[in-house]
């Protein structure tokens, strides 16, 4: 019923165009005339059907009158074993925080973690059996770090001195083998200080630094920082492996060789072990013991403050 009430307003349309013209002769068919008898086009054949509402012969596609869309697909759950390792972690953490202990843990934690790894690092630095295979990593690592970024820094650093020293000093200059004027200025002393520089020379005197560092982390924790508490010579060594790390951090990003994120995450845990407060120590009690610690707050000596009371009250 929908496609012949369609049909009819077409033929209705195109009526005028096959109307009686003066003189009662007929013309021939206009191209746009549609006999009754011919099937309807294709267009309207696809047409859908009418709706019973007035007005609306096309209404919209079922999809839009249904509302719907193509269904969101759920990705995949989550791995058990992970939740509970996330929330272990989460609770671990609520319940030290709550029990006063997490500056303590955490400082004690990080001291020993970094130690061992820094140890272990050291050792590969200096001694080619403990682990061969990350000793020829590092063997062919440091020449290209030394030759690319250190060494040239260390030339322009020199120059840079040199230069400056040379403006206070006039015969400074001739002693240190001034060559050049201006931004091509150099000192035969610099060439000698770089050549001295090598790779080999440089990845031991690291190693033995991150051994001698780490020892003194560990040592640490055999005194007072075992309970949290400050040590200087750990926290001279947490700063000198710091320094360590950013420079490796650096000479990575120079060389744009995608090893920086290691020396960058071990100088975000020294910082973190760094800035990390350690845990309150308790007053001591005065001498006399007028004072004692109760609830936190200092207290008269109970003794002293029962005498006194009876005294009063006699």
């Amino acid at each position: 019923r929908g496609n012949g009430v369609a049909l009819l307003l077409l033929l209705t349309a195109h009526a005028p165009a096959q109307g009686i013209h003066t003189g009662g002769a007929a013309r021939s068919p206009s191209p746009h005339y549609l006999p009754c008898s011919t099937s309807p086009p294709s267009s309207l054949r696809r047409l859908p059907r009418a709706s019973a509402t007035a007005g609306h012969l096309f209404p919209p596609p079922a999809l839009e009158l249904r509302g719907g869309g193509p269904k969101k697909v759920k990705g995949p759950a989550p791995d058990v074993k992970s939740v509970l390792a996330v929330g272990s972690v989460c609770a671990a953490v609520l319940v030290l925080n709550e029990m006063g202990l997490l500056a303590l843990v955490l400082r004690v934690t990080l001291t020993f973690a970094l130690a061992v790894i820094f140890l272990l690092a050291g050792v590969n630095k200096t001694s080619p059996d403990f682990h061969r295979p990350t000793y020829l990593f590092l063997v062919n690592l440091f020449p290209e770090c030394v030759d690319k970024v250190w060494r040239p820094l260390l030339t322009r650093s020199l120059d840079m001195c040199f230069s400056v020293a040379c403006g206070f000093f006039s015969g400074f200059g001739a002693a240190l083998g001034r060559e050049g004027e201006g931004e091509s200025e150099t000192f035969k002393v610099t060439g000698s200080i770089a050549a001295k520089l090598t790779s080999a020379g440089l990845m031991r005197a690291v190693g033995l630094v991150e051994m001698w560092c780490a020892m003194f982390l560990l040592i640490s924790l055999a005194g007072t920082g075992s309970r949290g508490h400050r040590v200087p010579l750990a926290e001279i060594s947490n700063v000198v492996l710091l320094v360590l790390m950013a420079a490796a951090t650096y000479t990575h990003m120079v060389l744009k060789d995608g090893h920086f994120i290691a020396p960058a995450a071990l100088g975000m845990l020294l910082l973190l072990r760094l800035v990390t407060p350690p845990p309150k120590s308790a007053p001591l009690p005065s001498k006399g013991g007028m004072a004692t610690r109760s609830g936190g707050a200092l207290s008269p000596n109970p003794g002293k403050a029962g005498g006194s009371r009876g005294a009063g009250s006699r």
